[in-house]
């Protein structure tokens, strides 16, 4: 008797268990149902920019922002401001880190788009002489760590670098080029040049080829007027020099030396202002001017200078 009667106590209990949730969860189902309707009706909007986000799962971005904003598919701009551009690799959100306005990428991408060195975005970073993993420099931050040649920019790590360049307590160097096109190299031997001392003083200038091509190719130094001559400079030393004195021919000429003709010491100067002595002159019998002077010929007829043979013949008729 007691197990039948526990046994319909039982079946009791179950029956209204059964009754109970079935209850429950058609009152649970409607209310749900019920309020995304609601919601399905008047639209979801983006927190961002207040688009609607009709289709929440295609419209809404699933990532873990938490409050609802457009995905990729519904508004690029908008999804962009608050992820960064690369965020398929990397994850981060505006929460996670800052975006650039310039490049949209985090901190953890922008090491490739930023400079290490200044931090600036946009202005063209060097892919030569910096890593992806600690970063690169842009042109001007590259120039000043000597990455980069001073004068023109090129990155160093393309062209031939002038070592010897760079100035004292600075980083910054010049490319071959650069150092050459700028006169601090001699022109012969193209060795650098960075004592003025070391430079020919010839008259081909000051910077134009080194002493020591000079000692190979021959020169000359005039005690008196100190001037350099150089076979460098297209300089005829033989020629440049009394034989006598030593010193060139215009500090012998002003100092009445020597006769460049005879080579004898100058007692009387050519009265025409020429650089012999009287006795060297080629004087004409008629005009009596001094043929080495006024640089004339002389007809090989009358043997008298040109300009006094054309003038006799005009008279003459």
């Amino acid at each position: 008797m007691k197990k039948r009667l526990l046994v319909g106590l039982f079946a009791m209990l179950m029956l209204f268990a059964v009754v109970f949730f079935n209850s429950v969860e058609s009152f649970a189902g409607g209310w749900v149902e019920e309020e995304w309707n609601e919601e399905d009706s008047k639209g979801i909007e983006c927190e961002q920019c207040g688009n609607a986000l009709e289709d929440p799962t295609e419209d809404c971005c699933d990532c873990d922002l938490g409050s609802p904003h457009c995905s990729q598919s519904r508004d690029y701009t908008c999804w962009n401001t608050l992820h960064c551009e690369n965020f398929d690799s990397c994850g981060n959100t505006i929460e996670d880190s800052w975006m650039c306005d310039d490049c949209g990428l985090c901190e953890d991408c922008r090491v490739t788009e930023h400079c290490r060195e200044c931090g600036n975005c946009g202005i063209g970073v060097c892919d030569d002489c910096g890593d992806d993993e600690d970063g690169k420099f842009c042109r001007e931050c590259a120039m000043r760590k000597g990455y980069h040649c001073t004068s023109c920019g090129e990155c160093l790590q393309n062209c031939e670098v002038c070592d010897k360049s760079a100035t004292e307590g600075s980083d910054e160097v010049l490319c071959m080029s650069c150092c050459e096109d700028q006169g601090m190299h001699c022109t012969i031997c193209h060795d650098h040049i960075d004592d003025d001392d070391l430079w020919c003083r010839c008259d081909s200038g000051p910077y134009d080829h080194c002493i020591h091509c000079t000692e190979d190719y021959g020169f000359r130094n005039c005690e008196e007027c100190d001037r350099f001559f150089c076979a460098l400079n297209g300089d005829n030393i033989e020629n440049e020099f009394c034989d006598n004195c030593e010193l060139c021919i215009e500090c012998c000429f002003e100092q009445v030396k020597h006769c460049p003709i005879c080579k004898e010491e100058i007692s009387d100067r050519c009265e025409s202002d020429g650089e012999h002595c009287k006795d060297c002159c080629d004087l004409c019998e008629q005009c009596e001017s001094c043929l080495i002077v006024e640089e004339i010929e002389r007809c090989e007829y009358c043997e008298i200078c040109l300009e006094c043979c054309r003038e006799n013949a005009e008279e003459a008729g």
